[in-house]
């Protein structure tokens, strides 16, 4: 394996990401989970996508828990959406 390589490997990291809220017009503030992944909030950041992947099925699983007793809370129906992303994916810098 090239040291180049293997250096940029070492450096890529993974954010857990969940969507940005939105202010309605004369109304609540809601997630946005239509919004570019470039303005999605960086929950945490990890070291490995398995990692990574274990918060997010942990958080998933809660929100399911949650949303059984209460279907409209806005939290746990973000929460569902987030992602697992690498530190180097484009479309955090994106437009």
């Amino acid at each position: 394996m090239n040291l180049r390589y293997a250096a940029a490997l070492a450096l890529l990291g993974w954010y857990l990401m969940v969507p940005p809220l939105e202010r309605l017009p004369n109304g609540p503030e809601v997630f946005d989970l239509n919004a570019p992944l470039s303005q999605w909030y960086r929950w945490d950041y990890y070291d490995t996508a398995r990692e990574c992947w274990y918060v997010d099925r942990d958080l998933f699983e809660r929100s399911q828990g949650i949303l059984r007793i209460d279907p409209l809370d806005d939290a746990a129906n973000a929460y569902l959406q987030a992602q697992c992303i690498a530190t180097d994916d484009p479309r955090l810098w994106g437009n």
